[in-house]
């Protein structure tokens, strides 16, 4: 925000209130709306595992992969989408500024890890997928 003048003039400190409020409504915005897509999201990832816990068709390690992704993004759904509400909290409960500030690290923590997870699992269905395009088949292993 770009203020001249005396800080301690109405017109300022209501520039402040008004900016702050507007603030505080976009953070709340942006909360609520993250809660919603996380339990959207946990729901399709739980569907996605119950799907793939009856199909048969599937190769196995296919089958695999896509249980993995399934898995990471229920994660992200469950661990991280709730913990970036946490600006909230700050802005109606007034926490605690260490209590706070570690929150965040789980937050840009979790996010990276399940982030990096989650986008070398699509890549190695990805390259899975090359690979049967490419006429190469999983050897079945003989039973003794």
């Amino acid at each position: 925000m770009n203020c001249t003048g005396d800080r301690n003039s109405p017109m300022f400190t209501k520039t402040l209130d008004q900016a702050s409020t507007l603030q505080a409504g976009i953070v709340v915005f942006y909360s609520v709306l993250n809660i919603f897509l996380s339990i959207t999201a946990s729901l399709g990832n739980s569907s996605i595992l119950i799907a793939l816990h009856k199909v048969s068709s599937l190769y196995p390690p296919t089958k695999l992969l896509f249980r993995c992704l399934a898995v990471t993004d229920l994660c992200v759904c469950l661990i991280s989408q709730p913990l970036f509400a946490t600006p909230v909290l700050n802005v109606v409960l007034k926490m605690n500024l260490n209590v706070f500030c570690n929150i965040r690290r789980v937050i840009f923590a979790s996010r990276f890890i399940l982030g990096q997870i989650s986008i070398f699992t699509s890549t190695s269905i990805s390259v899975e997928r090359l690979f049967l395009l490419m006429g190469l088949r999983y050897r079945r292993a003989l039973e003794l």
